[in-house]
């Protein structure tokens, strides 16, 4: 399973991470971009839960944790 927390919004476009105040985790920014979302169908062993292909944008810049978290820092 893949968890992902937005934790803070950043304008600063100089930065490319930063701490967390509070509870020291380390945030990097990911800007706007685009991806293929999924596994083409020619992959072995592909899950059904896997596709189909999508494309998928990102509009707004944001600040994502660079690591897992435990309980007790969310």
């Amino acid at each position: 399973m893949l968890s992902i927390a937005i934790v803070s919004y950043g304008r600063d476009s100089n930065k490319r991470s930063m701490m967390s105040p509070g509870i020291g985790l380390e945030l990097i920014r990911v800007n706007p971009s685009s991806f293929t979302m999924g596994s083409p169908r020619s992959k072995t062993l592909r899950d059904k839960a896997e596709g189909p292909q999508t494309r998928v944008g990102i509009t707004r810049r944001f600040w994502l944790g660079k690591t897992e978290f435990t309980q007790g820092q969310y």
